[in-house]
């Protein structure tokens, strides 16, 4: 078994509603990612997948339990954790180059230095042709692009994913997600992904992993065991589609919740 790079130790969340009463939304979660493997997190909506996703990230304290990363080297101030959101965060005034390039400049890389990695991430994208483009004049997959290879460009221990093609065209997705396994792949990248959509978390993933509705518990953990390397022609196949079945059954009665909690 490979070495663990994550480790989620019985982790809980709760808020305070304006009421003062308490909101479960992470209960007594505990989950270990390896080094180079990819996890995805599904589950419905209200069930604290992303919170969990900022308490990783730093961005959320825990009210209970702890998150750390046991890899050698790893920076326990979790200043090697990389964070790709759905909301496209490229800088209008930067072009794509330089957009890249900016965490290395944040880092006090020399500037030729900085540029020539930079270049490497947005070749990896497949974004060569377009480094001098602005933001505005890229379509939203392409800037979303920009947003990863930029994340990577920093060279990450930990890449986490928050719905980073929920607001991308069904074809975009699925071709992003053929080029997002083989950057991962060719990087040996750890990377956790959070989701709605099953299938893309089944394309992309090592696990599956499916949290219950509010307050968030892991119910199930699913192996994904479709050979690699892996394309989205594995959409047409038998076992991809037992697996998203698989999944879906197990996660319809907690969707219902969600459903019956909103109404």
């Amino acid at each position: 078994m490979a070495e663990i790079a994550l480790s989620i130790q019985n982790l809980s969340k709760s808020f305070e509603r304006r009421s003062g009463e308490p909101i479960v939304a992470l209960d007594n979660v505990s989950l270990d990612v390896h080094r180079g493997e990819f996890v995805a997190i599904v589950g419905p909506s209200g069930c604290g997948k992303s919170t969990l996703f900022n308490i990783i990230g730093g961005l959320l304290e825990p009210t209970s339990g702890q998150v750390t990363q046991p890899m050698e080297g790893a920076d326990s101030s979790r200043a090697r954790i990389g964070m790709v959101f759905q909301q496209d965060s490229s800088f209008p005034w930067r072009t794509v180059l330089e957009n890249v390039a900016f965490p290395l400049e944040m880092m006090g890389m020399a500037k030729a230095e900085r540029l020539e990695k930079a270049a490497h991430f947005v070749h990896m994208v497949g974004l060569s042709d377009f480094r001098e483009s602005f933001p505005h004049q890229l379509s939203g997959g392409m800037r979303q692009r920009i947003c990863i290879a930029r994340t990577l460009a920093y060279e990450p221990d930990i890449l986490l994913l928050d719905e980073p093609f929920a607001a991308l065209d069904e074809q975009t997705r699925m071709l992003l997600g053929d080029q997002l396994t083989q950057i991962c792949a060719d990087l040996k990248q750890t990377s956790l992904l959070i989701t709605h959509n099953i299938s893309e978390a089944v394309q992309l993933s090592d696990r599956v992993v499916m949290l219950s509705f509010r307050p968030g518990r892991i119910i199930d953990v699913i192996p994904v065991d479709l050979p690699r390397p892996r394309s989205s022609d594995v959409f047409g196949s038998d076992q991809f589609a037992k697996l998203v079945g698989t999944i879906w059954a197990k996660l319809k009665v907690e969707a219902n919740k969600g459903l019956i909690s909103n109404a």
